[in-house]
């Protein structure tokens, strides 16, 4: 009993995949998944469900915490933060902070001096609205959807902004503490954004390269050949590599991916390593 059961043992061995076999199975059912969606939306669609998603949960949870710790907590949920929050989820990645903290600050001062000394109207508005456009220009940095900064603290009519604590502690939060929260949340979110639409593209594009020709990949290497040389530079390569992976590269990555064929040190690559390294990427 116990020799036919080391028998079976020894056939389901022998005739078991081999572990790579069995890897490469389960890549190409995940990379057969990621084609199907790749199919039915395209990458862009993919990225816009995943940032507007990002940017409900985000604000939500805001909402959410606010409502837990009560009112006596610190609040960190407001209205005007959806809309710079729109700007954080919106891009690639988040812009640069100083933009928005140089807008903010001006767009405070000039609401909070604007409830002094005028009374809330249209009139009001658009005056100060001109006077954040002339501060935006000025400072050199445009975060538009700070002015509801300066748009809170005027329309208030509860007093409450009369007082510049009280002014300043609206300022901290939930404007800025706030802010931060949306703020990293976008940057973490970006990151996860960044790989679906690699991975999209690149399932996409394998699928597409598999019927392409060494020819028709040459067709494109001599289209962004734009010297005419027979060789590819970093900036031409940046673009040549989008247009065939469907994947974004920096200078810097486009240059590291030149050194890392270039045997001659002449920082090019020419047509057959090029196909090489689509190839390679491709696999």
């Amino acid at each position: 009993m116990k020799a036919a059961t080391d028998s079976d043992t020894e056939y389901t061995a022998m005739n078991a995949p081999p572990p790579d076999r069995q890897l490469k199975r389960q890549r190409s059912s995940f990379q057969e998944a990621q084609l199907t969606i790749s199919k039915w939306m395209s990458p862009k669609q993919i990225d816009a469900i995943i940032a507007g998603l990002s940017l409900t949960l985000a604000s939500y949870f805001l909402h959410f915490v606010d409502l837990m710790m009560g009112v006596k907590a610190f609040p960190l949920f407001a209205p005007p933060l959806l809309a710079s929050s729109v700007i954080f989820f919106g891009g690639p990645s988040p812009p640069p902070t100083k933009g928005f903290l140089v807008c903010t600050i001006g767009a405070w001062a000039i609401g909070f001096a604007g409830h002094f000394l005028m009374e809330d109207g249209p009139t009001a508005m658009c005056l100060v609205a001109g006077l954040c456009l002339i501060f935006f220009k000025i400072s050199g940095f445009f975060f538009v959807p700070t002015l509801g900064v300066a748009v809170v603290i005027l329309s208030d009519t509860s007093g409450a902004f009369y007082s510049p604590v009280t002014a300043f502690k609206w300022l901290l939060t939930p404007w800025l503490a706030g802010s931060a929260f949306m703020y990293l949340a976008s940057h973490c979110v970006s990151v996860l954004r960044k790989n679906v639409r690699a991975a999209l593209s690149k399932a996409k594009f394998k699928a597409t390269l598999e019927d392409s020709s060494d020819e028709a990949l040459k067709q494109i290497f001599t289209r962004y050949d734009t010297s005419g040389d027979g060789f590819l530079q970093a900036g031409e390569l940046k673009f040549a590599w989008q247009v065939v992976t469907g994947i974004e590269m920096s200078e810097v990555e486009a240059q590291a991916l030149v050194q890392s064929v270039d045997t001659d040190g002449n920082n090019e690559i020419d047509p057959d390593e090029f196909i090489q390294l689509v190839r390679e990427e491709m696999a």
